[in-house]
């Protein structure tokens, strides 16, 4: 009924994708559970794209000056669109197709970037103020989901920022170089992780933990389902893991995991 009075009586002209969005959107917003999310056909392969460790964008950097507020271009990734378009590292970011950036931080205008239609205008500032606009399509890229390096004494330190796709391959080239420089002792960072795929983390946390149970899993009509670790390489040095109010969902799964083990 509402459908028809808006065709009949809106000034103009509804567009049936949108609306049929919009509807569908407000029906799952209508179960009040922060963990349920309509997504477009769209926005879909964004997520699908991203939970196999690849996202789409230009190759750049972005890092806000903490006395301008500035955003700065600190780092452009070789082959990619910005560095062809002539995008360099100093740059300033002004504006993306158009839209000012005055007080935007880094996390906004990479989200900008990434939600953008191809091509992408980016706008910056260039030494003594020249003003530069450089149109690119973007490109997908692999995402770092893992980083490590070795401290003194022979602690090694893994930072794990996400589960997604390329984790498990990752923690597992990182674990490996730190153990053929000596590691006496791990530090595995789960700080601000917010988790990811149940399934890459089981597949990480394997790597270190005996065999049995890592998680399982049971719905409202069907049997627990197990994941488990079958304990080729459980870790033999002292490990600590760092977490905070922002590890959470498959981090936390990977934290407990490892504390039921001692």
């Amino acid at each position: 009924e509402i459908e028809n009075v808006v065709r009949a009586k809106y000034i103009d002209t509804a567009d049936d994708k949108e609306m049929t969005d919009a509807m569908l959107r407000g029906l799952v917003d209508g179960l009040d559970d922060k963990y349920a999310a309509y997504y477009t056909k769209e926005e879909y392969e964004e997520v699908k794209l991203s939970n196999a460790g690849m996202t789409r964008g230009i190759g750049i950097t972005i890092s806000q000056d903490g006395q301008t507020g500035e955003l700065l271009v600190i780092e452009v990734s070789e082959g990619m669109p910005a560095e062809e378009a002539g995008i360099q590292a100093g740059d300033v970011l002004t504006a993306i197709n158009g839209e000012d950036l005055t007080g935007a931080d880094s996390t906004l205008a990479a989200r900008m970037i990434q939600s953008s239609e191809d091509p992408v205008t980016v706008t910056v500032r260039r030494a003594e103020e020249e003003m530069l606009s450089f149109t690119m399509n973007k490109a997908e890229m692999k995402t770092v989901a893992v980083a490590g390096r070795m401290l003194e004494d022979g602690i090694g330190y893994i930072q794990i920022r996400t589960f997604n796709g390329l984790t498990a391959d990752q923690f597992a080239e990182e674990y490996a170089a730190l153990q053929e420089e000596g590691m006496t002792g791990l530090i595995i960072d789960l700080r601000n992780n917010l988790g990811g795929l149940v399934s890459a983390c089981c597949d990480t946390v394997s790597q270190i933990l005996p065999a049995g149970p890592i998680v399982y899993e049971k719905d409202r009509s069907g049997p627990e389902r197990h994941q488990d670790s079958e304990g080729k390489t459980p870790i033999d040095i002292p490990l600590v893991l760092l977490v905070n109010g922002y590890t959470a969902s498959a981090s936390e799964i990977f934290t407990g995991a490892v504390r039921d083990y001692d």
